[in-house]
This record gives C-alpha cells, structure tokens and sequence, in this order.
C-alpha cells in the first residue's frame, strides 16, 4: 500500500515538474497513438505495470 502511494507520489512530482513542458508531450503522444503499433505496445507496457502493481506486493 505504501509502495503505490509513493510511485503516485513520484509521477505527481514528474508532472508537475514537467508542466510547462507538457503540451508539447502530449501533442508528441496524441501523434504516437494515432500509430495502431504504438498503441499496442503502450496497452501491453501499461496492463504489465498494473499486474505488477497488484500481484507484487
């Protein structure tokens, strides 16, 4: 529990850190996703993060 409270934490500070900037990412994002390979790989990296995040505790 901790654990996940901390990552939350830390991507919080990243993208506060990075808020001035982020436009720009999410424009460079948006043009990623359009891309159906891209995308795949992005559904596969996040549903492993999440399994992670459940089963390692």
């Amino acid at each position: 529990m901790i654990k996940t409270f901390t990552i939350f934490f830390i991507l919080f500070v990243i993208l506060w850190l990075f808020k001035n900037k982020l436009p720009h990412i999410k424009n460079k994002l948006k043009t990623l996703l359009s891309n159906p390979f891209f995308r795949s790989i992005a559904l596969r990296g996040l549903l492993r993060i999440v399994r992670l995040l459940i089963f390692k505790r």
